[in-house]
């Protein structure tokens, strides 16, 4: 708990999909139990869903 956490996952994408702007949401679980963990942004706010949100254009 506190502790900033990282991690590199590649995503392969269908050859066909269309361009566009893309939402990922990305959520951490524990190992043990795989009870989903809390995350917060960094002011310290629980994020809502405990899902981190990411966006990204995509173009080919």
């Amino acid at each position: 708990p506190g502790e900033p956490v990282s991690s590199t996952h590649t995503l392969l994408l269908p050859p066909d999909l269309p361009a566009g702007q893309y939402t990922l949401g990305a959520g951490m679980y524990d190992p043990v139990t795989g009870q989903r963990l809390f995350a917060y942004d960094a002011a310290g706010n629980e994020l809502r869903d405990w899902m981190i949100i990411l966006q990204s254009a995509i173009s080919f």
